[in-house]
């Protein structure tokens, strides 16, 4: 089941299934009302898109150091 908080003008839902979290910020309450279905059953099916797989922090750091790093003022 999704959550729906009012944030200002907008409306923020949040969804939780499995241990998987996701969230999204709408204008109407009813585009994020049919987002949470849709979301809800995606994680149901596992038909993930958002997350990559395979993937750690460790690679993140790696590549981090590899592709960002020697561009910093202190790469020398």
């Amino acid at each position: 089941m999704a959550t729906f908080r009012k944030r200002g003008k907008s409306i923020r839902a949040e969804v939780y299934k499995h241990g998987e979290r996701r969230s999204a910020t709408f204008d109407t309450m009813a585009k994020a009302r049919e987002w949470a279905v849709v979301t809800e059953s995606a994680i149901l099916e596992h038909q993930n898109t958002d997350i990559i797989p395979n993937k750690t922090v460790g690679d993140a750091f790696e590549r981090y150091a590899r592709d960002v790093s020697p561009s910093k003022k202190g790469a020398r």
